[in-house]
């Protein structure tokens, strides 16, 4: 059982160029040239271990010799050791340890890519290369790209299918622009145009909003449904990243339609999904209606706000984007994965990211390791608790999805700091979640999945390359650029 920024090229020595809609530098948007680091070929451990020389030397030189720099650099290196023996002849696995997770999943390895393929390592580029070679021949003729393939059996499964084509979208352009190779890029587009193909025919009622089964996108036990924030980010964004392919790969028409259903799309996000405290209710949940009407508003009022507020204590105080939307209902916890997403594709503006990440601040998600999946959790009782959260004992209060701490969330966390211009904050997150990397239930460094919630307890599969992949993206943007 498996979970799971665009493939959000980080250009990580320096932010891209490239403007938002509200004139914020995006970092899931198109990169400069990345700086190569730790090349390997042939038998490549002493040129691993003296490009780690060099660079500790060089940054060692300009800074205060501290034990928190010291550690910054040996999880860097400890991080790339993990995603090479997460290499398999089908692509990148979930983990090197794990017999679980010997499958080579869609938003897995693609997530791992965004923070990894900028490090100009000839065996893992070749191994991501051939992730997205693997999930593009398990591709249906409809367009979907598969929830992963068991690399034991080489059977490719679609269970908790929703986002993982939109990763492939993502995954496939940030390869290209970070090693150049477009001719395999160009290879996979008419895969792409079908992946995008088969997401047009995932908005039933036609508002332009992907919806999902129950728990489809990486919180694969987890009561997310409708109109689930994560995946439409995710869509708006592979949208986008599709247009520029289509610009590149000279298909005009293509490009101006992608482009300009992404921009539709962002904006209907930012208009239906974020949450206040006097937001107008019917303007959340007015697709449920045939008919968008004053009638159907006066009915909808006649019920009063409590109706369809559970939580008032919680909902009266806190400002963020929804985690899904349904049928005259929708989810009252916070989502950070799509939360943080939000920030860093540029659909949050830069108040509504900077009340997010002061949401996190407060709410203290990024204790005692960053950061939670959901806030608050949901326990028995409560709305949208379900009994299967108690399957495997995954999903109890503080753990897993439901209050769980994820390193791979922690990297965005740290990413998002950056983004909003709290270098200082991003610096000391990166620190946090190197030591998080070390902790371990048997060994330092297991790059641990999950962590509990309240007591920081390693509680997940060693070796994750997910959590291996976004602290290398940290890294780059943070540690990087602030030493430049």
């Amino acid at each position: 059982m498996r979970n799971c920024v665009s493939l959000i090229s980080c250009p990580l020595s320096r932010p891209s160029a490239t403007l938002s809609h509200n004139g914020e530098r995006e970092i899931f948007s198109t990169p400069s040239p990345p700086v190569g680091e730790g090349t390997r070929s042939g038998g490549e451990e002493e040129v691993e271990l003296d490009t780690f020389r060099k660079e500790y030397t060089n940054f060692m030189s300009s800074q205060p010799i501290t034990l928190e720099n010291h550690l910054i650099i040996e999880a860097k290196r400890q991080a790339l050791d993990v995603l090479r023996r997460c290499v398999h002849t089908l692509g990148v696995q979930a983990s090197a340890s794990s017999a679980l997770y010997k499958k080579v999943w869609a938003r897995d390895s693609m997530i791992t890519l965004l923070g990894a393929v900028p490090f100009a390592d000839a065996k893992l580029r070749r191994a991501f290369r051939q992730s997205l070679r693997t999930l593009a021949r398990f591709q249906t003729p409809l367009g979907q790209i598969p929830n992963y393939v068991d690399t034991v059996t080489g059977k490719a499964t679609f269970r908790a299918y929703a986002d993982g084509g939109l990763w492939f979208v993502i995954g496939a352009s940030a390869y290209g622009q970070h090693t150049k190779d477009w001719a395999f890029v160009r290879q996979l587009f008419p895969n792409i145009q079908r992946v995008l193909a088969w997401y047009a025919t995932q908005s039933p009622d036609r508002s332009g909003f992907v919806t999902m089964d129950e728990a489809a996108d990486w919180e694969d036990i987890f009561g997310v449904h409708g109109k689930g924030l994560t995946v439409n980010v995710l869509y708006a964004h592979a949208l986008r990243t599709a247009g520029s392919l289509a610009k590149k790969f000279n298909k005009p028409a293509m490009a101006k339609t992608w482009t300009a259903q992404a921009r539709q799309l962002q904006a209907m996000i930012r208009d239906r999904f974020w949450y206040t405290p006097k937001r107008d209710i019917f303007a959340i949940v007015q697709d449920s209606f045939g008919m968008k009407t004053r009638l159907r508003r006066q009915q909808l009022a006649k019920h009063g706000r409590k109706a369809f507020i559970e939580d008032q204590k919680f909902m009266s105080r806190n400002s963020f984007f929804l985690p899904y939307i349904t049928f005259l209902n929708f989810g009252e916890w916070f989502d950070s994965l799509g939360n943080l997403l939000a920030i860093l594709t540029g659909i949050a503006t830069p108040s509504q990211a900077r009340t997010i990440l002061r949401f996190i601040q407060q709410h203290k998600l990024h204790r005692p390791w960053a950061v939670r999946a959901t806030w608050p959790v949901r326990t028995p009782g409560k709305k949208d608790w379900q009994h299967y959260y108690i399957l495997n004992n995954l999903n109890l209060p503080d753990q897993y999805h439901n209050g769980g701490a994820w390193p791979y969330l922690g990297g965005l966390y740290v990413v998002a700091l950056a983004k909003v211009g709290w270098k200082k904050e991003a610096q000391q997150e990166l620190v946090r979640l190197a030591k998080m990397a070390k902790q371990g239930m048997h060994n330092e460094w297991e790059f641990n999945e999950w962590f509990h919630g309240r007591t920081g307890k390693p509680m997940g599969k060693a070796s994750q390359a997910w959590s291996a992949g976004m602290y290398l993206l940290a890294y780059r943007l943070v540690h990087r650029k602030l030493s430049d």
